[in-house]
């Protein structure tokens, strides 16, 4: 790993606590901390990428590793940090950095990515976190014109990768966003895809797959969250509520 200056600006655009709005670790606090760009430019029926400002219009870096030393201290309540973007393994130094110190200060550290850079891509043997949570990218959310279609769509879907991260985790979960059957389809499909890829490895290793209403606001969750609470009972997945949306809203820093 490279020595990074700890003085030095990084493409980290958020850094602030917060409560984790999905998946396993939902309602624990964390230190969140965002890393600027995305090699992926979700659209949604109703929605956006939720952080447009970290893919669609990535912001310039506001903080440096001090910065992140410095809220771990003054937090000493919080056991748990969050790295997320945009894309942190588009970061390879930088994740490493993060990692390191998480570990340096005893945090639990949880990563979110979207699946589409292989594990070994971007962390060695040696270098890990404890909770990876991959959301994959489904027809969906391709943009339907523009100059990023065309890549997005090509992209999104990475069965290696997402496998690779999943086998050399400690912990992980499939996390995706639904809007519709046709999501939930093409979900089931990909799904089959990863087990069967995974159990060639280790046919014991579990594959633990989330389902998340799609929308930016309470409204638009409402809207779809009985629907597909039901489907999850259906299918034996586990439901995830946005709950940082729910709380918060649309408000950044929270």
């Amino acid at each position: 790993m490279l020595k990074m200056d700890y003085s030095e600006i990084q493409p980290i655009i958020d850094l602030h606590t917060c409560i984790q709005g999905e998946g396993m670790k939902v309602g624990v606090p964390h230190i969140l901390i965002r890393t600027s760009g995305c090699n992926l430019r979700c659209t949604f029926k109703g929605s956006i990428c939720d952080t447009a400002y970290s893919s669609w219009n990535p912001e310039k870096g506001k903080y440096s590793l001090n910065d992140v030393v410095d809220i771990i201290i003054m937090n000493p309540q919080i056991k748990c940090m969050l790295i997320t973007g945009g894309e942190p393994t588009l970061h390879p130094e930088l994740l490493k950095s993060l990692i390191a110190i998480g570990r340096a200060h005893g945090l639990s550290i949880s990563m979110e990515t979207n699946g589409t850079i292989a594990r070994g891509d971007v962390l060695d043997e040696d270098t890990y976190v404890d909770v990876v949570s991959i959301s994959p990218k489904l027809k969906s959310s391709v943009p339907s014109s523009g100059e990023f279609a065309e890549k997005h769509a090509k992209t999104r879907e990475n069965i290696p990768a997402i496998v690779s991260w999943i086998m050399e985790s400690k912990f992980s979960q499939l996390k995706y966003v639904v809007s519709s059957e046709d999501d939930i389809k093409e979900v089931e499909r990909q799904v089959r895809k990863i087990k069967k890829e995974v159990s060639k490895l280790d046919p014991f290793w579990p594959v633990i797959v989330y389902l998340m209403p799609e929308g930016d606001t309470e409204e638009k969750l409402a809207e779809k969250r009985k629907w597909l609470a039901q489907r999850c009972i259906d299918l034996g997945y586990f439901y995830s509520d946005r709950l940082h949306i729910i709380i918060f809203g649309d408000k950044r820093d929270a």
